[in-house]
């Protein structure tokens, strides 16, 4: 015969239209059997008073399907949130935190889109490995501050958040965990050199530290660049006409490229800008304009160029005395330092043969430390032994006094043996001789009761 159920429900209680948990209690020794559904998404109080309704000893194996899953789980394996009354079981919680922090979603709601509540990280530790709940803790510190203030070391190989906190404008700066300099306005390694306004202003592909360092190589050599393909130019000789090797023709000058009215930096009487090598050759006397510009301009640029040689003649002598002088003074120091080397050499031998002499002093000081000990020893072994000997006799003379005291106790206890002996023979022969004197007292009675017989007789 089939057991019969009985369902009970809150009053007040909408029935669900889906069940999702079948809670079931069946002992052999319950009359009645508890039969109850669990609707979707039941509070938590709710919830915990249906898995209470059975008194199945065995109430941590009662059955609910997860909902991000869809697998059968039991409520031992389920995960409550706290502040609403979803449950989930364990593992679709910590891989659902896991991909919200892949996302770098901090705040983590709960998985209903409906519902307000939120995971607590200190809540949610139990149920989480510990590579992802120590990541989101670090994600959750990092939320804490202004976006302002917080950012990352610019080197790919560190990643470390930095936080500053500075309140006046710091350029250069140093990451405390790869300990290398980076520029914190700009958020990039340091660009020694070049201000930040200029550095932006670069191209993306020249802002590398290797591009930085030739740019400032440029501005001390007075390299140009050319207009349509950037490539660095040094003028060696003649004038400021420069045709690059991608063909574009430019002025050295101001590094503009050249159009049919020239450059901007030469500027005739009437204002038209023009060039030595472009020019629109209309007019005669622009024409010698030109070329006298052009005399001036060498003659100029050789008399800086005789200059320059000067210059550069005059910091190579100062820098050859400068070298000389230097030298000079190297080979004093050096001389000093082999006169101070000789004299500490000197005092090292002398310390040296000094130790030697002490080392000396020392092991002969310890060999007679020791040849005394080794006699102390002896002394005292042939004392001990002495000490032994006269023990020993001692102990034989001891052992003698008491073999005699034995001895004597031994003759004494003989002579005393004797003595009893012979007193004992002495009483005895007292008493043989007062029983001979009271036997012959008692002859006598008889003998003079047998005369008295007689005597009555006759």
């Amino acid at each position: 015969m089939a057991p019969e159920v009985t369902t009970r429900r809150r009053r007040n209680r909408v029935p669900p239209s889906t069940p999702e948990v079948i809670n079931l209690s069946d002992e052999e020794d319950d009359d009645i059997k508890i039969l109850d559904i669990i609707p979707k998404h039941t509070p938590l109080r709710k919830r915990k008073r249906n898995f209470e309704k059975g008194e199945s000893s065995n109430s941590s194996n009662i059955p609910f399907v997860c909902e991000i899953c869809t697998e059968t789980k039991t409520t031992k394996e389920a995960f409550y949130i706290r502040g609403c009354s979803h449950a989930y079981c364990s593992d679709c919680v910590a891989n659902y935190i896991g991909s919200k922090l892949e996302d770098n979603i901090v705040n983590i709601p709960c998985p209903v889109p409906e519902c307000k509540a939120s995971l607590e990280a200190q809540f949610c530790r139990s149920i989480l490995p510990a590579e992802i709940f120590e990541k989101w803790s670090k994600a959750l510190c990092e939320a804490l501050f202004n976006v302002s203030q917080k950012f990352y070391c610019p080197f790919a190989d560190c990643s470390a958040l930095l936080i500053n906190d500075e309140t006046e404008m710091v350029r250069n700066s140093e990451c405390p965990n790869c300990n290398r300099m980076f520029c914190a306005q700009c958020k990039v390694p340091w660009h020694d050199g070049i201000e930040c306004t200029e550095f932006w202003k670069l191209n993306a592909g020249e802002r590398e530290k290797e591009d930085i360092m030739l740019m400032r190589l440029a501005q001390n050599m007075h390299w140009k660049r050319c207009p349509k393909c950037k490539i660095y130019v040094a003028r060696t000789m003649g004038c400021n006409s420069m045709t690059c090797r991608c063909g574009c023709s430019f002025c050295y000058n101001c590094g503009g490229a050249y159009t049919a009215s020239g450059c901007d930096c030469w500027k005739l009487g009437n204002g038209t800008p023009q060039h030595p090598q472009v020019f629109s050759g209309r007019t005669l006397t622009n024409r010698n304009l030109i070329f006298e510009e052009e005399e001036v301009s060498e003659e100029e640029e050789e008399e800086e160029e005789e200059k320059e040689e000067e210059e550069v003649y005059e910091e190579k002598e100062e820098k050859d005395e400068e070298e000389v002088y230097e030298e000079e003074e190297v080979y004093a120091e050096e001389e000093e330092d082999e006169e101070v080397y000789e004299e500490e050499e000197e005092v090292y031998a002398e310390e040296e043969v000094y130790e030697e002499e002490e080392e000396e002093i020392e092991e002969e000081e310890v060999y007679e430390e020791e040849e005394e000990e080794e006699q102390e020893d002896e002394e005292e072994g042939e004392e001990i032994e002495e000490e032994e000997v006269y023990e020993e006799e001692e102990e034989e003379i001891e052992e003698e006094e008491v073999y005699e005291e034995e001895e004597e106790e031994q003759e004494d206890e003989e002579e005393e043996d004797i003595y009893e002996e012979e007193g004992e023979e002495i009483e005895e022969e007292e008493v043989y001789e007062e029983e001979d004197v009271y036997e012959e007292e008692e002859e006598d009675v008889y003998e003079e009761e047998d005369d008295d017989d007689d005597d009555d007789m006759y």
